[in-house]
């Protein structure tokens, strides 16, 4: 653990963002295919591309908080990330799957 408090309450946060993301990684292939009834492979790759988007968006990312800031970045992404989590529940389609989660994902990567 860092020794500042500051860099202590960070590395909490993280760590806590991280075990509620794997377990929304398993918790949301079980909904998408069991309550929502999409595919399974279709539940796959919509993952799959919100995971690559993800991946390419670390450089973006990391200008936007070098021109923004990084608390203000921080912030945004939290909120854009709440809203995208919650608008999962009114999913119901695979194209809105991939949007959803698309956006989801970009946020998550303001946050690493």
């Amino acid at each position: 653990m860092p020794e500042t408090s500051p860099k202590r309450s960070f590395a909490a946060a993280t760590f806590i963002n991280q075990i509620g993301k794997g377990l929304f990684v398993s918790g949301a292939a079980l909904f998408f295919t069991r309550s929502v009834g999409l595919p399974v492979a279709q539940v796959g790759f919509a993952l799959g591309a919100a995971a690559l988007i993800g991946l390419a968006a670390g450089i973006p990312v990391g200008h936007l908080a070098d021109r923004r800031g990084p608390r203000e970045v921080f912030r945004l992404a939290i909120v854009v990330q709440a809203l995208a989590v919650a608008a999962l529940v009114f999913v119901r389609s695979v194209p809105s799957l991939i949007a959803v989660l698309c956006v989801a994902e970009l946020a998550t990567r303001c946050l690493s």
